[in-house]
C-alpha cells in the first residue's frame, strides 16, 4: 500500500490519522456507486473548467489548447498531477509529489546531507 494513494479497501490519507473505507461507505451510507479520487487528480480534472484568466503559463510561445497541464500546491503534503489530451479527452495523472526522496549527488550535497534531519527515517 503506497500513503496517500487511492487503492484498495483501505485508504489511508497521508499525514492526516484518518483511513477511508469504500466497502463501509456502501454498506453504512447506502451508497450504490463511491468514486474516490486523490485531492490533486480531482483539481486536475477541474482545471479544464477554469478560463485562462485562472491559469499561468510557463515558458514562451503561444498556449496550446490540448497541451498538457500540471497542478501543483499544498496537500497533506506536496500535491501533484498532470492532465494529458489524449483519445478527445482530458485523462488525469495523479501523482504524490510529497513521497520521494532525494540524495546526495555533488561533493558539497555529501558534505550538506548528514546535517539533514530525517523525517521518518528518510
Amino acid at each position: 500500500r503506497s500513503r496517500g494513494g487511492v487503492d484498495g479497501d483501505e485508504i489511508p490519507l497521508t499525514n492526516c490519522p484518518w483511513v477511508v473505507k469504500p466497502r463501509q461507505m456502501f454498506a453504512n451510507l447506502g451508497l450504490s456507486e463511491v468514486v474516490v479520487l486523490n485531492d490533486f487528480e480531482a483539481q486536475a480534472l477541474a482545471v479544464v473548467a477554469l478560463g485562462e484568466e485562472h491559469m499561468e503559463k510557463i515558458g514562451g510561445g503561444t498556449p496550446e489548447p490540448n497541451a498538457s497541464r500540471v497542478v501543483l500546491g499544498p496537500g497533506t503534503g506536496l500535491g501533484v498531477a498532470g492532465l494529458i489530451h489524449a483519445l478527445n479527452h482530458w485523462i488525469p495523472v495523479p501523482g504524490e509529489g510529497g513521497h520521494m526522496d532525494i540524495g546526495p549527488r555533488s561533493p558539497r550535497d555529501f558534505q550538506v546531507f548528514p546535517h539533514i534531519e530525517r523525517l521518518e527515517g528518510r
